[in-house]
Parts: C-alpha cells; structure tokens; sequence
C-alpha cells in the first residue's frame, strides 16, 4: 500500500478549515485544504509512505519526504502505527 501527503509548509491552517466548513451548508461543496491558499507558492513537502507485508506479523514501512520549495525547509516526521490487540 502507497499514498502520497502534500503537507504545506506555511502554518496548517487548521482554524481556517474549521470555521469555514462550519459556515457551508450540506449543499455546498466541503471547503478543502487547497482552497485556503497554502499551496499558492508552491512550498510544500511531498510525503509518500509505503507499507509492506513479509510476513503475517512483519510489516514493513517507508517514509520519503521531498521538499517542493525553493528553500531548504525542516520537517519533523513522526511515523504513528496503529494495532489491533487481538
């Protein structure tokens, strides 16, 4: 399994995107996270983490990030897993 993050590097406009979906309605279209213009400039990270199966209790994971800024950037990656306890 593969997916691909576009985590902005401008501050996470988590407020903005509370308030504004908190304003819409069922009939209008959920306000995303790139209509708040923090990908306007084009400075983000590209975060793909990939999971893999070995064995049925080893699995693997990778995480890249590419910076798609003009300037150096940092980011701090924090990698959570999540199990069942069975």
């Amino acid at each position: 399994m593969k997916f691909l993050y576009k985590y902005p590097q401008q501050e996470f406009p988590y407020r903005s995107l509370v308030d504004e979906n908190g304003r819409r309605t069922r009939n209008d279209p959920e306000f995303e996270l790139i209509d708040s213009g923090v990908f306007d400039e084009d400075s983000y990270f590209d975060v793909f983490v990939e999971y893999a199966k070995v064995t049925h209790e080893d699995i693997l994971i990778r995480i890249k990030a590419y910076n798609r800024g003009p300037e150096a950037e940092d980011l701090d990656v924090l990698p959570t897993v999540w199990f069942r306890n069975t």
